[in-house]
């Protein structure tokens, strides 16, 4: 029985004679392959639980938590309203509470897909007429050498 897989059935019969690898070296073969990649690419390993979210999987998700947010905040909005009778103003502030928290899971799951995927975030913009964060001051010119 100590053959057995995780969830109960028995290990297949290995043939007389074969050379199959077991689970374990196959196990210990795949992690180190994983750690090898990591280093070569840079990527972060993810942990064994949780598989790499694809690009339809990340839209998914964006889309569901936007709804969610924005539909919870309606829904709250209406309970505070008909608890406390000041319509609609619980409806209008929570409707926005609930956007905002929407575009921040936004922003938190473009962030996690960063690092999934391996990409970095653009660049902050720069504004006309601001100076770049650490760049050295300009210096005037003498007008001439």
């Amino acid at each position: 029985m100590s053959d057995d897989h995780p969830d109960g059935r028995p290990a297949a019969p290995a043939a007389a004679g074969s050379d199959l690898p077991s689970e374990a070296d196959i196990a210990s073969r795949l992690a180190t392959a994983r750690e090898r990649m990591a280093k070569r690419t840079g990527i972060p390993l993810l942990p064994e639980d949780r598989p790499p979210q694809s690009v339809a999987g990340l839209a998914y998700r964006i889309g569901v938590e936007i709804v969610v947010a924005v539909g919870f905040g309606l829904g709250s909005g209406l309970l505070i309203d008909h608890w406390l009778g000041t319509r609609p103003w619980g409806l209008v502030i929570m409707f926005f509470l609930g956007a905002g928290a929407g575009v921040l899971n936004v922003y938190r799951a473009i962030g996690d897909a960063h690092a999934v995927f391996g990409t970095t975030p653009p660049p902050p913009r720069r504004r006309p007429g601001r100076p770049t964060p650490n760049a050295a001051p300009d210096t005037p010119s003498d007008g001439g050498d």
